[in-house]
């Protein structure tokens, strides 16, 4: 906890970098994980996500990216604090990879739609939230809220105008949209393809070993070419003892 701690004091007094403190939190957070900054501009309203879950499944096995306002290490959190509310977020992360393969299972029959799949990470958001309550917490999301729109996302009657309000009020990041849209066109994508089979039909009439032998052929010299072949019987014997 205090290494945490005293990454943020250096953080907050221009000691380190962006680039430092999103290595070394990814490197408490633990394996198969990365912690980075959001690239949401600071908004004016003073509400925040505070630390968001991408969960993934890759080759490698599953994996978590989390996406950290920036203004959860500036201003809402002492370090303190902070390191407090890390610790409680790390804690959860089986949590979270247990609802995210049980949303795998769900939709193994069925096509995963943009506003169904952002419906599932804003009730998942919701599962995890509590670890952001350390301290003075007027800067969260209210649960409530977070609900109705994941519910509202999920029966997927969601507007245009329900995305841009969620994104106003920092109730999930653009980084995420955007990685949820890829994902649903990579999906769509797979499934429109149709593979194709190439037939390429041989115009061959001798065995496959007769071709091999005309192939050897072309490297006998003439005279062992021209010796006359016999067929020895399988069940031959020599006639002496030699």
């Amino acid at each position: 906890m205090e290494t945490i701690e005293n990454l943020v004091t250096m953080y907050k007094n221009g000691g380190i970098t962006d680039y430092v403190l999103e290595r070394e939190l990814t490197a408490l957070m633990g394996p198969h994980t990365d912690v980075s900054f959001s690239k949401d501009p600071n908004n004016s309203i003073e509400k925040s996500f505070i630390i968001f879950a991408y969960p993934q499944k890759l080759e490698e096995g599953f994996h978590i990216s989390f996406f950290l306002d920036k203004e959860a290490v500036r201003t809402y959190y002492s370090p303190k604090a902070f390191s407090v509310m890390f610790l409680n977020l790390k804690e959860t992360q089986q949590s979270i990879l247990i609802k995210f393969n049980d949303f795998l299972k769900e939709t193994t029959e069925r096509d995963i739609s943009f506003d169904y799949a952002v419906g599932f990470l804003l009730s998942l958001y919701a599962s995890y939230e509590h670890a952001f309550k350390v301290g003075e917490t007027n800067f969260l999301q209210d649960d409530a809220e977070v609900m109705k729109m994941a519910d509202k996302f999920s029966m997927e009657d969601a507007t245009t105008e329900d995305l841009e309000n969620i994104l106003i009020k920092e109730m999930i990041p653009q980084d995420i949209i955007e990685l949820v849209k890829n994902f649903v066109a990579k999906v769509s994508n797979a499934k429109d393809a149709v593979p194709k089979i190439k037939v390429v039909d041989f115009d061959i009439e001798q065995p496959t070993f007769n071709l091999g032998q005309q192939e050897v052929m072309k490297y006998c010299s003439s005279t062992l070419g021209a010796r006359d072949h016999k067929e020895i019987p399988f069940d031959y014997t020599p006639s002496t003892n030699q």
